[in-house]
Protein backbone atom coordinates (compact mmCIF):
# COMPACT_ATOMS: atom_id res chain seq x y z
CA UNK A 1 0.00 0.00 0.00
CA UNK A 2 0.93 3.48 -0.59
CA UNK A 3 1.35 6.26 2.14
CA UNK A 4 -1.95 8.64 1.74
CA UNK A 5 -1.49 12.17 1.79
CA UNK A 6 -0.28 13.76 4.90
CA UNK A 7 -3.36 14.72 7.19
CA UNK A 8 -3.87 16.90 10.72
CA UNK A 9 -6.26 16.10 12.94
CA UNK A 10 -7.80 16.67 16.23
CA UNK A 11 -9.80 14.43 18.70
CA UNK A 12 -13.15 15.15 20.56
CA UNK A 13 -14.40 12.96 23.19
CA UNK A 14 -18.45 13.19 24.45
CA UNK A 15 -19.14 11.86 28.04
CA UNK A 16 -21.82 12.31 30.05
CA UNK A 17 -21.84 15.84 32.47
CA UNK A 18 -20.10 15.32 36.24
CA UNK A 19 -22.23 14.31 38.84
CA UNK A 20 -24.38 11.85 36.56
CA UNK A 21 -24.72 8.34 36.71
CA UNK A 22 -26.34 6.54 33.91
CA UNK A 23 -28.22 3.22 34.53
CA UNK A 24 -25.44 2.32 32.61
CA UNK A 25 -22.34 3.64 34.43
CA UNK A 26 -24.54 2.07 37.81
CA UNK A 27 -24.24 -1.63 36.11
CA UNK A 28 -21.07 -1.09 34.71
CA UNK A 29 -19.26 -0.47 38.57
CA UNK A 30 -21.56 -3.21 39.86
CA UNK A 31 -20.06 -5.87 37.56
CA UNK A 32 -16.60 -4.55 38.27
CA UNK A 33 -17.05 -4.84 41.64
CA UNK A 34 -18.44 -8.40 41.50
CA UNK A 35 -15.46 -9.04 39.71
CA UNK A 36 -13.21 -7.87 42.77
CA UNK A 37 -12.14 -4.63 41.67
CA UNK A 38 -13.33 -3.10 44.50
CA UNK A 39 -11.03 0.25 43.60
CA UNK A 40 -13.08 1.09 41.00
CA UNK A 41 -15.45 3.78 42.05
CA UNK A 42 -17.14 4.45 38.61
CA UNK A 43 -17.33 3.37 35.06
CA UNK A 44 -18.96 5.49 32.49
CA UNK A 45 -19.27 5.09 28.65
CA UNK A 46 -17.99 7.64 26.29
CA UNK A 47 -17.40 8.25 22.85
CA UNK A 48 -13.94 9.48 21.12
CA UNK A 49 -14.38 11.53 17.94
CA UNK A 50 -11.42 11.69 14.80
CA UNK A 51 -11.62 14.51 13.04
CA UNK A 52 -9.24 14.36 9.90
CA UNK A 53 -8.57 17.26 7.96
CA UNK A 54 -6.25 18.82 5.32
CA UNK A 55 -5.16 21.46 7.15
CA UNK A 56 -4.54 22.00 11.00
CA UNK A 57 -8.04 22.91 12.37
CA UNK A 58 -7.99 26.28 14.66
CA UNK A 59 -9.95 26.75 18.20
CA UNK A 60 -13.08 28.27 16.58
CA UNK A 61 -13.43 25.04 14.08
CA UNK A 62 -12.85 23.06 16.85
CA UNK A 63 -15.38 24.60 18.88
CA UNK A 64 -17.85 24.97 16.48
CA UNK A 65 -17.59 21.17 16.19
CA UNK A 66 -18.04 20.49 19.55
CA UNK A 67 -21.31 22.29 19.36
Amino acid sequence: MRPGPAHAGASLFTVPRFGTVSPWSSKATDIAHVCGLTAVRRIERGKAWRIDTAATLGPEALAALAA
